[in-house]
């Protein structure tokens, strides 16, 4: 997982599930946070290893492939954490977030 730069200012980890990065002077966007806490950890610390800001996560649905390295962010980092009112209520309630997960992505359990 790499940071790969569009333009000054934009860039994303490539991976699986993408993750963007926008900055600002000293602000620095990360646009969802990965599947886990092992996908974040090398997003920051790739930032971290570029003296690249992280200021704030905006997580763009409630997909757990998309929020699931957020809490490891929030709980280790100086950050504000974005997500909207049902997010917010996936972020706090794993079984929640599974619901939405296997409805969305159609997948059955056995």
């Amino acid at each position: 997982m790499n940071l790969k730069k569009i333009k000054e200012g934009c860039s994303y980890f490539a991976s699986p599930v993408n993750i963007g990065y926008v900055q600002k002077n000293e602000t620095g966007l990360l646009i969802d946070a990965g599947i886990d806490a092992s996908v974040s950890k090398k997003a920051v610390k790739q930032l971290k290893e570029k003296g690249l800001p992280l200021t704030d996560v905006l997580i763009t649905h409630a997909h757990t492939d998309h929020f699931g390295g957020a809490g490891w962010i929030a709980e280790n980092e100086q950050v504000r954490v974005w997500l909207s009112l049902l997010k917010d209520k996936c972020w706090n309630s794993q079984s929640l977030s599974l619901y939405i997960y296997f409805r969305e992505t159609n997948l059955q359990r056995k």
